[in-house]
């Protein structure tokens, strides 16, 4: 992408604190800048949205490269969360270059995506060691690279539900009774009800609240341990909602989930 002075700050600075942006400044009679931006450019196709790649055009906008006090052709700048964390300068070669990016990404205790030939599966991993956000920037590229991927659209729907109900909900429109994951996108629209009920007055509703909010933050466990204690304190509160979100979360998460094992066996106990 071309950033100017019109978009930097929307491109570069805002942009840096969802991804790393890798600035690359240059100038069209430079010989050094045409033999490194290939490089970049192959290097950020091949990053599968680990990191952004923005070039300025020091000839087009010298405010841009006095500001950031630019004094040689090419420099190469990266920034994260607003603020520059490392640089350098001259042509590079490829495995330098990737050298460079890695120290920085590990400096700032970012997990590299897999590449998108390595499939889904690396991704299942990243979500269950917590790395939520490279998860998502990588299904992202894969259902760039492969846009019929209907498990990858799924997984990034499972990535974003909590946080961003709306959006993943929109990507399972295309799910039907007897498709692969039905049973998953089915728990979605069931917790999204639930999620969005106004609660009721009364003891019980701060289980119900808490079991949402823990929801929300991707605490599971907590979302079933409160609305299993719901169903036991009330079982009329708001028509069963406690066992109601407990069966939508445990559509959600898949029998395999070793949530849905224990606090499937937790909400028995209070049925019978």
């Amino acid at each position: 992408m071309d950033v100017t002075v019109a978009n930097f700050e929307e491109e570069v600075l805002k942009a840096s604190f969802k991804t790393p942006v890798v600035v690359d400044f240059w100038a069209p009679w430079c010989g050094p800048c045409n033999v490194l931006t290939p490089v970049l450019d192959k290097l950020a196709s091949e990053a599968n949205g680990q990191w952004k790649l923005a070039k300025v055009n020091t000839d087009a906008e010298p405010q841009l490269a006095q500001a950031l006090q630019i004094q040689s052709l090419p420099t190469v700048k990266l920034l994260f969360e607003g603020r520059q964390v490392s640089e350098f300068n001259g042509a590079q070669p490829e495995d330098v270059i990737a050298g460079w990016l890695a120290e920085a990404f590990t400096t700032l205790g970012i997990t590299a995506a897999p590449s998108v030939e390595e499939g889904i599966a690396p991704y299942k991993e990243l979500i269950e060691e917590g790395h939520f956000d490279v998860a998502a920037r990588g299904l992202t590229g894969v259902l760039q690279a492969d846009p019929e991927n209907k498990e990858a659209r799924l997984l990034l729907a499972t990535v974003l539900f909590p946080s961003n109900r709306a959006d993943a909900l929109q990507m399972t429109e295309e799910w039907k009774e007897g498709d692969e994951g039905f049973s998953i996108v089915t728990g979605m629209h069931e917790l999204e009800a639930i999620l969005g009920a106004e609660p009721q007055e009364g003891t019980a509703s701060e289980l119900f609240k808490g079991g949402s909010a823990r929801f929300v933050e991707r605490d599971f466990a907590g979302a079933a341990e409160a609305w299993v204690e719901l169903t036991r304190t009330d079982r009329t509160y708001m028509d069963d909602i406690g066992r109601r979100g407990c069966l939508a979360l445990f559509a959600f998460l898949g029998n395999e989930n070793p949530v849905t094992g224990e606090y499937r066996r937790a909400l028995a106990a209070t049925l019978f």
